[in-house]
């Protein structure tokens, strides 16, 4: 674990690591649900929103900046945006209902 750890309502436990992974763990159990690798080290905490009633997770990692975009129960690539000068990534999945 590096940014920190966010443990929500809906049984999930989210933890960024220095090896670039976002992974999600089961509250009850603590066996993982998936992973994805980000490329660059999970320097911030995992966060949580709602938008339009879908929850989403999201992180920040180093590195060249990117917008990585995700809407699926395995994370997978939706979109990303084009690098900026500030450094970084954000990297957010779609939770499922």
């Amino acid at each position: 674990m590096w940014g920190g750890v966010l443990s929500t309502g809906g049984g999930a436990t989210f933890v960024g690591t220095w090896e670039g992974k976002l992974v999600a763990l089961d509250n009850t159990n603590g066996k993982q649900l998936w992973n994805f690798q980000i490329g660059t080290p999970v320097t911030g905490p995992p966060i949580t929103y709602s938008v339009g009633g879908k929850q989403y997770v999201a992180a920040i990692a180093g590195g060249k900046t990117r917008a990585l975009i995700f809407a699926a129960k395995e994370p997978k690539l939706a979109g990303h945006m084009p690098k900026t000068p500030l450094g970084g990534i954000l990297a957010v999945f779609g939770l499922p209902d």
